[in-house]
């Protein structure tokens, strides 16, 4: 018997989607296209990673922030 569990995450708001796509323009523009980063799409982990690697090279994210952006990322640019 399998004992793979699988959990759904916690629905995300319409206002957080929201707050997280400004952000993502706003902070993740400034250095590179949206383009560039989607393209392939990613699951929420590999943004957190991803998100958390720009934050590390100078994005200015709080974790409030980051998490409105990954919530966002994971929505707009699922993996393909």
């Amino acid at each position: 018997m399998s004992s793979n569990v699988v959990r759904s995450r916690a629905p995300v708001s319409a206002e957080l989607i929201a707050r997280g796509k400004a952000l993502t323009e706003s902070a993740c523009t400034s250095c590179h296209g949206l383009s560039t980063v989607t393209a392939a799409g990613r699951n929420e982990d590999s943004w957190k990673y991803t998100v958390n690697e720009m934050i590390g090279l100078g994005a200015p994210l709080n974790d409030e922030e980051a998490s409105a952006v990954v919530a966002y990322l994971t929505q707009a640019a699922p993996p393909k």
